[in-house]
């Protein structure tokens, strides 16, 4: 097991300056051991060495001499992307990935044209047709017809979408490539051809093919005689977006390995109109067979760096991309955070501190993927270009808050981040690194207390395959988190098999993670049988249980849920595409990024006391007869969701501040209140808990400690803070 000890992470970019010149590696590493860092996760950037090359093999070598002469562990970050796939497909070109592109044309009397318009200057390379379909009424698919290829590189004006060099007066241009396919089929009969069209991607790695696994026992062993205490890829899942689909050569036989049909049989059901028993079978058979080809190929690469630098070895592994508005990662192959999160060590998220909703997300990500490691810790590494101190302090104390492990990234003067010794933000990020560590540490191995748990699933999503209903679940997630934190709520995300495997015991949903008592369904269109029985028998035995988003719709064998879904909350059975249907017609629209606030809701023919109404009076969801199941019938609910969890579960805590944010945790013998001042804010006013009263007047941070026996009191790691503490009278308590 790794003992992990909260030691924080700091970034190192070993980019050609410091390959060549291992006095600056020194000097780094010197700079991070020196400040009180425990770890240094090591990335080669911006360089021609490949990584298995004698100099970057070297330079590796000087830096964990360095790190260890400093006290420090070092961690090889060799993520499969960009340098990595280009260097792998040198080796093994059969390893390279390919891009799904869908385009469509008319046929007329048999003659046909197909033009595909790729993203500007991907560097894509074309393949071949992997499979075509025919409209002419009924959907099916066809043999790929013989054709011709043509292939141009093109000059447009950004955002005009044209195949000759056009010149628009006061227009930047973008380069553009076109691809053309054409040919004369008579066999096939008028009506629109779609044709899915492969192209290699230089960087992108088949996870599936063994030659990608071979690749990296071999850089494995070009490393084992350097003592790394860790090995991970940074993002393997990159590259995707609603254009395209992740694919390869090797992944289609892995596909049909698993799921007993050829994925380029039933291509076209991924973009059919509509969600039936047979588009969500192949929808979800992709995504589940794109996200466990990263698993395998993790797994592998996991248990050769085990053998050869020991099971005590750090990962690092971290699924999300980025929690920014607009992106979400299943297209990219990280489709189940949960699943991918299995071999970990620890929790790994990432997050943007000029985008608080994707930090609060990371967090509570984090700690969920992290109380389900060996370690229990979540480790997310921060993006902060331009950081200044109180940036820095207040991201540092609300990491304290949610007992985030901080990776800070990246050191150095030619990164793309200040944090330098010479950066006037470096005395503060290192003080405010010591003081967060040293409450990580003084809470031990206390747990949240939570009572709230929402299912991050990815199957409603992903058997939509619709951009627009992935964005507004992710703006949902994202949106919750902050406005839960902010309301000091605390809650859990669980997966499908957490909750599938979950037992109710007196009214409460038991897991592997915690126990709840709300239960929060988001975007569930297509729900696996195992979860959807328990969440009915959840609700029976008088748990509380929260939809949102389009309705449960099919489970994951494609039996109808309408009817079900219908009679447990007492309305008619409405169907997602219906629901679909209906936003289009009123919201033509439709959000193409994560919207902050989507406050449209689906109308319901309800008994008028059992509809939910917004504070502005708007109707937003509806209550089943006996109030144990709710469904705010919007896309993205979050502020209905939060203002009807915040009174399903009262707060144990009573706030009298409004510079405070809190967070309860719980150990063997000891209940721990965490307390936090606001961003720009500090700690003042009065904060009632658990029979005490505490008094803050400044400072940032301070954590009331009530021990089981004995009187509590306060523990501060903030020299500035300013807290007292008594029991609480019998006026005060009422």
């Amino acid at each position: 097991m790794t003992i992990r000890n909260h030691d924080q992470s700091f970034g190192y970019w070993l980019n050609e300056p410091a390959i060549l010149d291992h006095q600056r590696i020194a000097r780094a590493m010197a700079d991070l051991g020196a400040s009180g860092y425990g770890i240094v996760r090591v990335i080669v950037r911006q360089t021609s060495f490949p990584h298995r090359s004698r100099e970057v093999i070297a330079a590796v070598a000087s830096a964990v001499a360095a790190a260890h002469l400093h006290g420090m562990r070092l961690v090889l970050d060799c993520e499969p992307h960009v340098l990595v796939g280009r260097e792998m497909g040198r080796a093994f070109p059969q390893a390279i990935g390919q891009r799904l592109f869908r385009a469509a044309g008319p046929v007329r009397a048999g003659a046909f044209r197909v033009d595909f318009q790729l993203p500007t200057m991907d560097g894509l390379i074309f393949d071949h047709i992997a499979a075509a379909a025919i409209d002419d009424g009924v959907l099916r698919a066809i043999p790929v017809p013989d054709h011709q290829l043509v292939w141009e590189t093109t000059m447009a004006a950004d955002g005009i979408a044209d195949e000759r060099q056009d010149y628009i007066a006061g227009r930047p241009f973008a380069m553009r490539r076109h691809v053309r396919i054409s040919g004369d089929a008579t066999s096939i009969a008028d009506g629109t051809l779609i044709l899915y069209a492969c192209f290699r991607e230089h960087a992108l790695v088949d996870f599936a093919a063994p030659e990608a696994r071979q690749w990296y026992r071999d850089l494995i062993d070009d490393y084992a005689d350097i003592p790394l205490d860790g090995l991970c890829w940074d993002e393997p899942a990159i590259a995707g977006d609603w254009q395209s689909y992740r694919y390869g050569q090797a992944f289609a036989r892995r596909f049909a390995e698993l799921n007993g049909y050829r994925l380029q049989d039933r291509l076209h059901l991924l973009d059919a109109p509509g969600l039936s028993p047979a588009t969500a079978r192949v929808r979800l058979d992709y995504y589940r067979t794109l996200n466990e080809t990263l698993a395998e190929a993790q797994a592998d690469c996991i248990a050769a760096a085990r053998a050869c630098f020991g099971n005590h070895i750090l990962l690092g592994n971290h699924h999300t991309w980025m929690g920014e508005g607009g992106i979400n990662d299943y297209r990219a192959g990280a489709v189940d955070y949960f699943r991918l999160n299995d071999p970990m060590d620890a929790g790994y998220t990432d997050c943007c501190w000029w985008d608080p909703a994707s930090v609060a997300y990371s967090y509570a990500l984090g700690t969920s993927l992290g109380r389900l490691t060996p370690s229990g810790e979540a480790e997310v590494n921060t993006w902060h270009w331009k950081p200044t101190n109180r940036s820095t302090a207040w991201n540092a104390r609300l990491m304290s808050l949610m007992r985030i492990t901080w990776f800070n990234i990246w050191y150095g003067d030619d990164a793309d981040t200040c944090r330098f010794p010479s950066h006037y933000t470096w005395p503060t990020a290192v003080a405010c690194m010591r003081r967060h560590q040293g409450y990580q540490r003084f809470l031990g191995d206390a747990r949240p207390v939570v009572e709230i748990a929402v299912l991050h699933d990815w199957a409603g999503v992903c058997a939509t395959n619709l951009v627009h209903a992935a964005n507004l679940h992710k703006a949902f997630c994202l949106n919750l988190a902050l406005r839960a934190q902010n309301a000091n709520l605390a809650f859990d995300f669980i997966d499908a098999r957490l909750l599938g495997s979950g037992t109710i015991v007196d009214g409460a949903l038991r897991t592997d993670l915690g126990t709840y008592r709300l239960l929060i369904i988001p975007g569930a269109a297509v729900i696996d049988r195992a979860s959807w029985h328990r969440i009915q028998t959840f609700a029976a035995a008088g748990g509380h249980v929260v939809f949102s988003g389009p309705p449960p719709t099919l489970d994951a064998d494609g039996g109808d849920l309408t009817g079900t879904f219908a009679a447990l909350l007492g309305i008619a059975p409405i169907h997602a595409d219906a629901y679909d249907a209906w936003f289009r017609m009123a919201c033509p629209q439709l959000p193409t990024a994560r919207p902050e606030r989507f406050d449209l809701a689906f109308p319901m023919a309800v008994d008028p006391e059992r509809i939910l109404r917004s504070p502005e009076g708007d109707a937003c969801g509806a209550r089943s007869p006996g109030g144990q199941v709710i469904w705010f019938s919007g896309y993205e609910p979050s502020e209905a969701v939060l203002r009807h969890a915040r009174r399903q579960i009262p707060a144990s805590v009573r706030c009298h501040s409004a510079t405070v944010l809190y967070r309860e945790y719980r150990d063997q013998d000891r209940t721990l209140l965490m307390l936090i001042a606001k961003e720009d804010e500090e700690l003042s006013g009065l904060v009632d808990a658990f029979g005490y009263r505490v008094s803050l007047d400044g400072g940032e941070s301070a954590c009331l400690v009530v021990p089981d026996v004995g009187d509590a009191y306060i523990h501060s790691a903030d020299d500035a803070g300013r807290a007292c503490v008594a029991a609480l009278t019998a006026a005060q308590l009422a």
